[in-house]
């Protein structure tokens, strides 16, 4: 690596001209200060080293992630001509977890590293749970509770069937399901209608429920590579198990759901990557966007700019009303921010996205909903859809045995199986348009990313 020729935050401590760094014993940094507010200095201290003549410089680095790659460093000083073994570092301005590496020639790898240095957040947006992150880049967080699939899918059939036989006979919504069902018959179809919030709607009501407005024509296509000597691929993921996603929530007659998608992704991380599980706004994100997004509609990438920016706030500060025309006043202070993002084409990266989706977390995604999607009760959903996308929904999983991918949408929990439903690979144009949001750039993690 060559850290002197980054352009990043540099501080030179020149002292005397004709004393240099020396390796003695092995060498280790030490935080004096383990924590500090943003901005302050915070002192470092250097053992092991003893001053000579052999080297003519050191570097300390600093670090946002514990498994980030040596280059992947967010600020460094420079250290010439080393007298002291103590000095007082700028900390960073945003909150967070770090650490430094002290690194005696910049083109070799690391040969300290610090402990983790906690810069001070806002009140309530780091609780004393969410510990620094300390995982490798390839090791996904454990189960926690296991969710069989299987079961899950007899479970909400046997309830769509129970809350269908309470209807009356005359519903017309009860015909409705009925025909769908009388015209699977025979096919391949292992999906069970029943009734949902958009059951018997007109396609006009039904539109208000979707607002994932078109793929922009210069979205480039992207590659990305995964170096899979660091991992393998699991043949089931299912997020709800590690208790990283909130429960599905009912956007409304609202086109909102490009916001639900992307407050689920930000949730996920908050646990996967801080280990708290945060009840984010969508509110906020869907009156305060800078891109005009609104119940008509929006997109992932205006949506990922505003929250870098500004963060998000949690729903008991800003709660959701399923209307754009309040004002942007959460009046209170964000809790979590991104600092990463990224939207791409994905309809040819299927394997790609399944590596995603295990090692990095919760993906927003596109798919095209049908009037039969508005019907899903439990299976594993398929039907055939014209070319594009209208509709934004969360994606916390897949399963190789069932072939599917598993999705969070906001129709409410009376919609799939509480709020969550598997959707056959390749079906409804699923993952035409794909987002990622995190605290770490995708390089961090392993993933090469290339833009044509």
């Amino acid at each position: 690596m060559s850290l002197i020729n980054k352009s990043r935050t540099l501080v030179v401590i020149a002292l005397w001209p004709w004393l240099t760094l020396t390796a003695g014993a092995a060498p280790t940094l030490i935080l004096e200060t383990p924590t500090v507010a943003p901005g302050d200095n915070l002192a470092v201290r250097i053992s092991g080293f003893e001053v000579g003549l052999r080297h003519t410089s050191a570097w300390i680095a600093l670090y946002d992630h514990a498994d980030a790659p040596d280059q992947a460093y967010v600020a460094y000083t420079f250290l010439n001509n080393l007298i002291d073994d103590r000095y007082d570092l700028p900390a960073p301005a945003e909150p967070g977890y770090y650490h430094f590496r002290l690194f005696d020639d910049p083109d070799e790898s690391a040969i300290a590293r610090s402990g983790t240095v906690t810069v001070g957040a806002p009140a309530g947006a780091l609780s004393e749970a969410s510990a620094p992150d300390e995982r490798p880049a390839f090791e996904i967080r454990p189960v926690v509770r296991a969710i069989d699939p299987i079961a899950e899918i007899a479970l909400h059939t046997a309830r769509a069937e129970v809350a269908l036989s309470e209807l009356p006979a005359d519903d017309p919504r009860s015909a409705l399901v009925a025909r769908w069902t009388e015209t699977m018959k025979g096919t391949s179809a292992s999906w069970t209608p029943g009734l949902t919030p958009l059951v018997g709607l007109t396609e006009a009501e039904r539109v208000q429920y979707y607002g994932l407005l078109d793929m922009p024509r210069d979205l480039a296509e992207i590659r990305i590579r995964v170096p899979d000597q660091r991992a393998t691929l699991p043949r089931h993921m299912d997020w709800r198990e590690r208790e990283s996603v909130t429960a599905a929530r009912d956007q409304g007659r609202c086109g909102s759901c490009w916001s639900f998608a992307v407050i689920g992704a930000l949730e996920a991380q908050g646990a996967i990557r801080k280990q708290t599980l945060l009840d984010l706004s969508e509110q906020q994100l869907l009156v305060c966007n800078e891109a005009g997004y609104s119940c008509q509609g929006g997109l992932f990438s205006g949506a990922f700019q505003y929250l870098k920016k500004n963060g998000s706030v949690t729903e008991e500060c800003f709660p959701y009303q399923g209307v754009d025309d309040l004002a942007c006043e959460p009046g209170c202070s964000a809790v979590i921010r991104p600092k990463f993002s990224l939207s791409f084409p994905g309809y040819k990266l299927d394997t790609v996205l399944k590596y995603l989706v295990s090692y990095v977390g919760p993906l927003p995604i596109s798919l095209y909903a049908t009037e039969k999607f508005s019907a899903y009760k439990s299976g594993v959903f398929e039907d055939e859809a014209p070319p594009g996308h209208n509709h934004a929904v969360l994606l916390v999983g897949y399963d190789e045995d069932l072939g599917a991918w598993l999705i969070k949408n906001s129709w409410s929990a009376e919609w799939g199986m509480d709020g969550f439903g598997w959707i056959k690979y390749g079906s409804i144009n699923i993952n035409t348009l794909v987002g990622i949001l995190t605290w770490v750039d995708l390089k961090k993690l392993g993933f090469a990313v290339e833009v044509p």
